[in-house]
């Protein structure tokens, strides 16, 4: 096997976590897998994997040459890529990550909607909350919600996702009843994210178009770590979720959530498109890209 192949193979290795998945994704048998990662290993005159019976983890050595031999691997694909695009019309493998908010409700209809206009385009979706190194991950488009942190990789700025204020009719009516027998404003828990600092609220008391008075208070009995669960929470009747828009537009249509200070403008979340190539990306992810950004935009779901 020659040195790109026994590279290929470490990297698959790397990512799958076992000699078992990388062969089933590499369409080749355990052992021929595991034999290529032995003599690399054996050429480079050093362990690139720890393994046990039941793990496989990455020696620090095996960290640095997979994150140097990954970007090689980007480049190479990316330059087959510009030439299959060129030639023969898009196709590849499009490796998209996206925070759970973000896949099920702009990536997946995106990449869903992309595949029937280029059937000969494959894409791997991934969801993940935290913040992925898109480099180390193999992703070819990281869409990403909120401020971005400095970075080496370049970003396309898609729009911005307006926010607002959403609780459960059910919550909202018994707040009040509380708040009646004990002749009080009725308070309303405002539902706190992991890690984020307290702050200000947005405003001590707010006024329904009813003209029943509210007043928010932070949360002390629930804490989530996304959107998705914030309004899973506030659908619970656990309090108030400060949540994208374009999350709860279906529930207030049914009558599932009801939105406050609808007239207020909060600020808005950024969306961003981040790709790890050093060049323009390959013309079936930049598509990709410019297709994204026009069907979000089109569809309302965030805005310019």
């Amino acid at each position: 096997m020659d040195r790109l192949a026994q590279i290929e193979a470490f990297i698959r290795v790397s990512e799958e976590g076992s000699f078992s998945a990388a062969a089933r994704s590499l369409k080749t048998t355990q052992p021929s897998v595991s034999k290529a990662v032995a003599d690399l290993e054996k050429k480079l005159g050093t362990r690139l994997l720890n393994r046990t019976t039941r793990t496989l983890s990455l020696t620090e050595a095996g960290i640095a040459y997979y994150r140097q031999m990954k970007r090689i691997v980007l480049l190479l694909d990316e330059a087959n890529a510009e030439v299959q695009d060129g030639s023969e019309g898009l196709r590849g493998r499009i490796r998209v990550n996206a925070p759970g908010l973000l896949a099920s409700n702009l990536a997946l209809p995106a990449l869903l909607a992309f595949q029937k206009q280029f059937s000969e385009v494959t894409f791997d979706l991934i969801m993940e909350d935290r913040r992925i190194d898109p480099v180390g991950e193999a992703a070819d488009v990281t869409v990403r919600i909120g401020a971005l942190a400095d970075s080496t990789l370049r970003a396309r700025r898609a729009g911005a996702a307006s926010i607002g204020l959403y609780a459960a009719p059910e919550y909202l009516a018994r707040r009040l009843e509380i708040a009646s027998q004990a002749g009080d404003t009725a308070g309303l828990g405002l539902l706190r994210y992991s890690g984020q600092k307290e702050g200000p609220l947005l405003t001590a008391v707010l006024q329904d178009t009813a003209g029943y008075s509210y007043s928010l208070e932070w949360s002390r009995t629930v804490t989530v770590s996304n959107g998705l669960l914030a309004r899973e929470a506030a659908l619970q009747g656990a309090g108030v979720a400060i949540i994208p828009r374009f999350l709860a537009a279906e529930d207030v249509k049914t009558g599932r959530l009801a939105e406050l200070l609808a007239d207020t403008q909060l600020p808005a979340l950024e969306i961003s498109l981040l790709h790890p190539f050093t060049r323009d990306p390959p013309h079936r992810v930049k598509r990709f890209m410019d297709f994204a950004v026009e069907l979000w935009r089109t569809s309302g779901v965030i805005d310019a």
